[in-house]
């Protein structure tokens, strides 16, 4: 999805929006359970740290990200990847339905981290990170390495399976 609908000579420049055109997008998929679905943005769904506190800079954040969260559960989207400027971050959003049973539905957000961010953007002590997702029979591998200096590959931090 394109998170950069907002004009850059506004002062909501780093403000992420998608905006019902891309809400349509999702809406619009077929209603199927039997395909791995993932959605891509650039801007942020959910905080992942202090530096997405509201400022007259603005924000990382999608305003609409709710929207978003909320249409890409709706179609059985199981991943959505975000990035700008930070280190990686996971989280599981479930929506529950009112008066209801059922363990509700989820969808795993992940910032994919970035591997050029100014040291000023990040969080004290943090390094540059990437995320490689891979594709397996029984779900997701997801695997993030730190950028270390003297290492091109970076360093493994996390490997973990999400189904």
């Amino acid at each position: 999805l394109n998170s950069c609908g907002i004009v850059s000579t506004s002062e909501w420049t780093e403000y992420g929006y998608v905006g019902q055109e891309g809400i349509d997008a999702i809406n619009n998929l077929p209603n199927n359970n039997d395909s791995l679905r993932i959605l891509a943005l650039h801007h942020h769904l959910l905080p992942v740290n202090d530096v997405d506190l509201l400022n007259k800079k603005g924000i990382s954040l999608t305003v609409d990200s709710l929207k978003i969260i909320k249409s890409a559960i709706s179609k059985n989207i199981k991943l959505a990847l975000h990035g700008h400027q930070h280190v990686f971050n996971m989280v599981q959003y479930t929506q529950y339905e009112r008066a209801s049973n059922d363990n509700g539905n989820s969808i795993r957000i992940i910032s994919n981290g970035s591997i050029s961010v100014d040291p000023q953007r990040r969080i004290n002590g943090e390094r540059n990170s990437y995320t490689i997702i891979e594709v397996k029979e029984n779900g997701l591998n997801v695997i993030v390495r730190e950028l270390v200096h003297g290492n091109h590959k970076g360093i493994t931090i996390m490997n973990t399976l999400i189904d």
